[in-house]
């Protein structure tokens, strides 16, 4: 009786073996399986982003790009990225300059890329699973916050030079953490120093660069002229419809000594001997004759 008991006892643990293997066979294909997915999906959205990302840039610098010419320059980044369309005939690249899903729907500052390739399952075959696509999605487009100093205006004979820093020796202008942007022509005289996280100037070079431009900055020529940053924004809304010029700062002699608050409700002059300025947010006001602030 005993031994018929353990007989018995040893048949059942052979029939949960064999019931169990394929389940834990199953579990680890996918395991397996479902690691080199997730891998590669990493991968393939990371070519994504810095696809979307040459596509904002040339879209920037260009913003009449043909969808052809465009293509060139994501395909181009994809490839850097392990990515070949051309190579690898299985992978489908798309490219939607305006966007048609997410949050930029429309707007043709932005780039949307989308990478997609069917992948053949290693061991998942034993479950049925012979094949999984991936995909990836990315979009890209201009830093909007970018820079805090504008030299938009092309159209005044007065001042040709849209960017203008050839007073006297001495003058800086430091944004460490921004861009400045002309949309025109850039002189820095000799003795005068920028330095910006970036430099983004329509015209082909630098007209007279004799100054310093700090060796890290950005410098990027030919670039499309900039919009008024805050072109959409409602001026009698921000400011009421009877607001008037003024603004105010506080000035610090570099040599030493007290600081001095000042007002202007005109053009301003801030003079760069021997003297240093921070200045408040206000409304900078220009017309034909006078220039909103004057560093000289």
């Amino acid at each position: 009786m005993r031994a018929n008991a353990l007989r018995d006892e040893k048949g059942s643990v052979l029939m949960m073996i064999a019931i169990a293997l394929p389940v834990l066979l199953g579990v680890t294909a996918l395991a397996i399986d479902m690691g080199y997915f997730f891998d590669y999906k990493q991968r393939m959205g990371a070519a994504a982003d810095a696809a979307a990302v040459a596509g904002a840039f040339e879209v920037k610098r260009d913003p009449g790009i043909s969808d052809e010419n465009l293509r060139t320059y994501v395909k181009d980044d994809a490839k850097r990225n392990g990515f070949d369309v051309d190579a690898d005939g299985t992978i489908t690249l798309t490219i939607r300059h305006p966007p048609t899903t997410g949050l930029h729907i429309g707007d043709t500052k932005y780039v949307e890329v989308l990478i997609s390739k069917p992948m053949t399952t290693f061991f998942a075959t034993v479950i049925g699973r012979t094949s999984v696509t991936l995909n990836a999605r990315a979009v890209a487009g201009p830093d909007e916050s970018s820079g805090c100093v504008y030299a938009l205006n092309q159209a005044d004979t007065k001042f040709p030079i849209e960017l203008d820093i050839t007073g006297s020796s001495g003058t800086s202008i430091s944004v460490p953490n921004c861009a400045i942007v002309s949309n025109g022509n850039v002189t820095v005289g000799s003795g005068n120093t920028v330095d910006a996280k970036a430099l983004d100037v329509s015209a082909s070079s630098c007209t007279s660069c004799t100054g310093t431009i700090t060796s890290t900055t950005v410098q990027s020529y030919n670039v499309p002229p900039s919009p008024d940053p805050f072109g959409d924004m409602n001026q009698a809304a921000l400011f009421g419809t009877s607001w008037t010029c003024g603004w105010t700062g506080v000035s610090f002699p570099t040599a030493g000594g007290e600081s001095t608050a000042f007002g202007v409700t005109g053009e301003g002059l801030l003079s760069s001997g021997g003297t240093s300025y921070s200045v408040n947010p206000g409304v900078y006001c220009g017309d034909g004759s006078n220039v909103a602030i004057n560093i000289g």
